[in-house]
């Protein structure tokens, strides 16, 4: 259910050499280390162990680093920053030291003055450590006149509650964020109305979080699970999700800068997953750059227009499947957890090596 390190070559080839303790239950992020370790942030066991944990470095050959402390203090993204390690937890975001640690500079966002945590989402980190938070909170800074619920909030690069900033709400939750090249950010989750604009569940905003009316997608039934923007400021969203006057169900669209969809990208590319009720239900949840003409993408599917691809697939630029190889077989295996199966990866990362780490929950 870890990260099994890929080679670039050949295409993919997958890499022996690393082989990781873990079972039960999933890895949601990965971050490879300049040494060629990793930190790892999941819900997850290695061998002995009584209880879960939400964050662990592995070695080079995927072993538990036992100078790392491995804790709970993880579960969600994970962002370098300084030497040091953002990562999102179920509410919040924690900053943790090279060690393991809870960085003591940091301050666990519920334990200053104005903020409470409700519902986590996404986040973003700026280049000073300062973050952006989304979801849905309640605030109390009452001196400044934000009481109630928001959904973009930002923080101090000490965990505080940054009262120069103007927060931003709507009616519903922000799971997704994503930083345009112009330093605008696409916004993604159940919404109708944000700031006092009628809106989709596919949203932009400035750089201060005021909505651009500029902007308007047409994704109106969940929402996408990635959001990648390109350099020319269109928008490729990976999930499962429905658009405007179409009852097909979505895993793959480009959207143009005006949120359009962009008619020269196949955006009914099928995505279908045998191991649930819901096989149309089939997320794209990574799409990571593979060269010019390429794109990785890997997600909770068993197949793509009909052609088996389990969890992982190479597509061109246009949205067309390729027939990239990965490896000597399609992708990955079913395993049952808790009366559930998982069959899905959740992402793919490269290394400075070259190499890639996929990760999720799935065996073989």
């Amino acid at each position: 259910t870890i990260a099994v390190r890929c080679l670039s070559q050949t295409p993919f080839d997958l890499d022996t050499t690393f082989r990781t303790e873990i079972d039960p239950w999933y890895v949601s992020s990965v971050l490879p280390l300049g040494s060629g370790q990793l930190i790892v942030s999941g819900m997850f066991k290695f061998p002995g162990d009584l209880d879960f944990y939400s964050l662990a470095r592995l070695n080079q050959d995927g072993t538990k680093d036992p100078s790392f402390y491995t804790s709970g203090l993880g579960g969600g993204k994970l962002v370098e920053w300084s030497g040091m390690y953002y990562v999102g937890t179920s509410q919040t975001v924690r900053r943790i030291l090279p060690t393991g640690y809870l960085d003591p500079d940091w301050t666990e966002m519920n334990a200053g003055p104005y903020f409470s945590s409700l519902q986590g989402g996404d986040y973003h980190v700026y280049p000073d450590g300062r973050v952006l938070l989304t979801g849905y909170h309640n605030l109390d800074d009452t001196i400044r006149g934000f009481v109630g619920g928001y959904n973009l909030i930002w923080f101090s690069n000490q965990g505080y509650l940054d009262t120069t900033r103007t927060h931003r709400a709507g009616d519903g939750t922000l799971y997704r964020i994503a930083e345009l090249p112009d330093g605008r950010f696409v916004c993604g989750g159940y919404m109708t109305e944000f700031e006092g604009h009628a809106t989709t569940n596919v949203f932009r905003v400035y750089a201060d979080g005021a909505y651009d009316t500029t902007f308007a997608a047409p994704i109106t039934w969940e929402f996408p699970q990635i959001l990648r923007p390109l350099p020319d400021g269109r928008i490729l969203c990976g999930g499962a999700f429905k658009v405007t006057g179409d009852p097909d169900t979505f895993s793959l669209v480009r959207l143009r800068t005006d949120g359009s969809l962009d008619p020269t990208f196949n955006n009914h590319l099928q995505t279908r997953f045998d191991h649930s009720s819901d096989v149309a239900y089939a997320p794209i949840t990574s799409i990571s750059v593979l060269d010019d003409a390429r794109y990785l993408i890997t997600g909770a599917f068993t197949s793509i227009d009909g052609v088996e691809r389990r969890s992982i697939a190479v597509v061109d630029t246009a949205g067309n499947l390729l027939d990239d190889p990965i490896g000597e077989a399609v992708g990955c295996g079913p395993y049952e957890y808790m009366s559930f199966t998982y069959a899905s990866m959740r992402g793919a990362v490269m290394a400075p090596s070259g190499d890639w780490y996929v990760f999720g929950a799935y065996h073989g």
